[in-house]
């Protein structure tokens, strides 16, 4: 089941199959996708976030695999690849409209923080 959000450590929630576990830090949050959507998410991305591309990689050869979105550079890079994709009625899949949410919570959260500094 892709699109699932957990606060749980990416082997604890691991869906069976194929696909891929997403873990967004800050807060600490995991979204599941296809590997469909992690197909999409990579063609999304063109020439940005290697370190995310190199290892949605893996998951297009038919792997399986967590990927680590660690920096606020990375989380950003994503975001916007999202949001430039999800434009028009029913652009983005279930996993990829998660990933979405878990991006925004998380850029929410890094304001607050800023904010309190």
């Amino acid at each position: 089941m892709s699109g699932r959000v957990s606060k749980q450590e990416p082997e604890a929630g691991r869906p069976s199959g194929a696909g891929v576990v997403i873990r967004v830090r800050t807060p600490d949050l995991c979204v599941h996708l296809s590997e469909e959507e992690c197909r999409q998410l990579y063609a999304l991305l063109g020439a940005d976030a290697p370190f995310v591309r190199n290892q949605l990689s893996v998951i297009r050869r038919g792997g399986s695999g967590a990927v680590l979105l660690s920096t606020p550079e990375e989380r950003r890079q994503v975001l916007d690849a999202v949001d430039t994709g999800g434009r028009g009625p029913g652009a983005l899949s279930g996993g990829l409209r998660a990933l979405k949410a878990a991006l925004d919570e998380s850029a929410s959260c890094q304001s607050l923080v800023a904010k309190r500094r």
